[in-house]
Parts: C-alpha cells; structure tokens; sequence
C-alpha cells in the first residue's frame, strides 16, 4: 500500500492527498504545465491501473479513466506543454501503442497502430510533435509524429537502440543516447545526426540548457584509466564545440546514482538540482551549467527522483515511497 503526502516547507504541515481506494503502488508522478496538479498512475489490486489528475494543494482529485492490465502499465505519461492532452502507453494484443487522452472530452483515441512497443514519449515544447522509441524495426530507434497531420517518420536508423530522448528548448533538435551509453543529438528538421558525448558507463538523462549551447548529464568521472572506479559528477557539453567540463558541485562528493539523482535544469534556465548523499540539493549555474553560487541543500530527508514544475521554482521528489514538494 502506497501513499501520495504534500509537505508544506514553511509551516512543516504534512497532508495526505486523499485517493478513493487502494493501491498496490503508485509510479509517475509527472507535473501538469500549471504547476498545480500533478498527473499520478496508480497500480491497483484488480490488476488494472488507473490515472489520476491530483492537486498539490489536497483540493480535488480527479479519476480520468485511463485503466489499462498490469502487463501495460507504465510510467511514461506525457501531459502537453497546454495541459489538455495526455500522452500514455497502452497494449493492445501484446505490443504498447501511444494513445492520446482529452483532458476536457474526458476521450482517449489510439494514435499508433504499427508493428513495436512504443516507449519514452515525449512531446515538442510547442506542442505539435511527440517523439516515441519503438523496436518496430527490430531495436529501439526514434521516431517523430506530427499530431496534426497524423504523418509519422523514422529520425535515427542505428544498429543499436536510441532511446531517452529530451527536445532542446527550441524545439529543433532531441539529445538521446544508445544502448552502449553514446550520447547523440538529432536534427529534428533534416535527420542528421552527430555525436555529442563518447559512450560512457550508465550515464544519466540529457537535459538540455536554456539557450540549447549546451547538454548536461550524470556521468562516471573515473580516478584512473586502470579501473571504472571513481564518482558520479555532472558532465556539461558544448553542444557546437563538444567542450567538456566537469562540474563537481561539493568537493569528493558523488551523486547518488546516474539513474535518478539529476541533474535536471530549471525552466529559467538558471539553476539545476540533483541529489548527493540522498539529499536535494540546488545550485544557482550559468547558461553554459556553470556554478554561479554554491549549491544548496532542500532536504533534510532522502531524495530521489528530482523534477522541475513547468515554468515554477517548485522541485518535486519521492522520498521514502511518498511524494514531496519543495519550493527552490
């Protein structure tokens, strides 16, 4: 049994946001474009799974229906940059299709129907195109939808998997990485595609910067050539250079994983957070992710999993199996 808190940093408060029913567990969350709710999958004992649009604020929940077996549940739900369309995977005899749900119609309609699983959807930050993995053409490779004409094109054609794609800010170009850890970006408008980051043991997600010069990501920064030891820092790249630099933001400090320990940047740009130790923590950086103050830390309790609101200064994270929000 699983539980969703809301912690009110200022006055300490905890409130359980209150869910009908019971859940085996609870995966996403992913923030809603105003900031204020949040889009929740929950695992049910009847094996199905239900979606729920839940305020921060414990002032409503909403069941929108989206229920699919256990063999198709999934993390990956893709609210648009609007908040009135929601992405989400669903199997349909045993291959996971994207499907689109109407926030106001309450309607869900099939947008793909094509041979492959479907995986980490994600949409254009003008809403118009969403970007998709699917194995269709025997392993993962990219491909790019127009959700206005319906048409659907293939952007990387590797022999291995490309997977873990983020849109730069512009929308013109997807960082996203192979199955042997090689970070690349792709040319959404002509398909050319060119290697920013040489393959690296287990790296973290892209995010990219605010003005798309540069790509950040968590990465291993060995202490020798003999042996992969070493410790997990943020590695930032010019994405016209291919300059690295390391940033280490506490001296012989190490993230606390690669998987979901950040960095991911803020929507102004301005700073990244990340958890070191299992704690949140915050730095002030410039448009090139370099430090501009020392890093701060949120949390007292463990963190993981850290996410920016849209367009907020409000981090959410799990913690202990609950859901927390902190403001920056």
């Amino acid at each position: 049994h699983s539980e969703t808190w809301v912690l009110d940093l200022a006055s300490g408060r905890r409130e359980r946001l209150s869910l009908p029913g019971e859940d085996i567990s609870q995966v996403g969350p992913v923030w809603m474009p105003d900031g204020r709710r949040l889009l929740l999958g929950r695992l049910l004992s009847g094996n199905v799974g239900s979606t729920w649009i839940v305020a921060v604020d414990g002032s409503s929940s909403e069941e929108i229906l989206i229920r699919v077996t256990r063999e198709g549940f999934s993390s990956t739900f893709g609210p648009s940059p609007d908040g009135r369309k929601i992405l989400y995977p669903k199997a349909v005899q045993g291959v996971q299709q994207v499907f689109l749900y109407d926030v106001s119609s309450r309607q869900s309609v099939q947008l793909t129907d094509s041979p492959g699983s479907k995986f980490d959807m994600i949409w254009s930050p003008d809403g118009r195109f969403l970007a998709y993995s699917s194995d269709r053409a025997g392993s993962e490779d990219l491909y790019l939808r127009d959700t206005r004409t319906g048409s659907t094109r293939r952007l990387t054609a590797a022999p291995g998997a490309e997977a873990a794609g983020s849109w730069s800010r512009d929308g013109a170009r997807i960082a996203y990485q192979d199955n042997v850890g090689t970070t690349f970006v792709v040319e959404v408008a002509t398909g050319a595609v060119g290697e920013l980051i040489p393959a690296a043991w287990e790296p973290g997600t892209p995010t990219w910067g605010p003005d798309g010069a540069t790509v950040a990501i968590a990465a291993l920064k060995p202490y020798s050539l003999r042996f992969r030891e070493g410790i997990s820092q943020i590695l930032t790249v010019d994405t016209a250079t291919g300059e690295q630099r390391w940033v280490d933001p506490i001296p012989f400090a190490s993230l606390s994983n690669r998987v979901n320990s950040g960095p991911v940047w803020s929507p102004d740009g301005r700073e990244m957070a990340f958890v070191i130790a299992s704690r949140l923590w915050v730095m002030s950086v410039d448009a090139n992710g370099e430090p501009t103050g020392p890093p701060r830390r949120l949390t007292d309790e463990v963190a993981e999993s850290p996410s920016w609101g849209n367009g907020s200064r409000e981090i959410l994270y799990q913690s202990n199996g609950r859901l927390r929000i902190v403001s920056a």
